[in-house]
């Protein structure tokens, strides 16, 4: 019995360790400026999937801040090759602009156009999302199917973070 606890929980682990780490070929260019006076950031620039981003920065015309200029957040997410229309803001006072909480959940580029002016974008900037802290499910079920004919039953079963087992038909096969 102990064997297969064993055994269940090595194979999540292998999966762990197996699972590919995103981003991890090339870094990430999180803050630039362009020629045509828009500025461009992304905060954070790393996350995991599902959290929230903010692409800022600033937007000047002949060398004073641009207030009021309609822009349009794009965005490109992996596999990189076509950037689509995602939200719309105006410029404050000073130029300044934000996209508060942009959901990620894989890696983005992001580039803000101005409205009304073909051709007129600033620099794209990259948003990386780290892998996740667990294997995905379908590593999971993998790692199960090959458990349960290696060990002759149908259990499979998790270490859970508070040192707990959690899984399927864990009480009555391991208990």
């Amino acid at each position: 019995m102990r064997r297969r606890v064993w055994t269940c929980i090595g194979a999540v682990v292998l999966c762990a360790l197996l699972a590919p780490r995103a981003g991890a070929a090339h870094g990430a260019m999180t803050e630039a400026d362009s020629d045509n006076g828009i500025s461009t950031r992304a905060v954070p620039s790393r996350l995991q999937s599902g959290q929230a981003t903010t692409i800022s920065g600033t937007l000047t015309g002949s060398g004073a801040p641009a207030a009021g200029e309609l822009l349009e957040l794009q965005l490109d997410p992996v596999p990189y090759g076509r950037f689509i229309n995602a939200a719309h803001t105006v410029t404050a006072a000073d130029g300044a602009y934000e996209f508060a909480a942009v959901r990620v959940y894989r890696d983005t580029h992001f580039r803000v156009v101005v409205v009304g002016a073909p051709g007129l974008f600033g620099p794209t900037v990259e948003v990386l999302v780290g892998p996740a802290a667990y294997p995905s499910s379908l590593r999971v079920s993998a790692a199960a199917r090959y458990v349960a004919r290696r060990a002759g039953t149908h259990a499979f079963a998790v270490l859970e973070d508070d040192g707990s087992l959690a899984g399927v038909d864990v009480h009555r096969r391991f208990h």
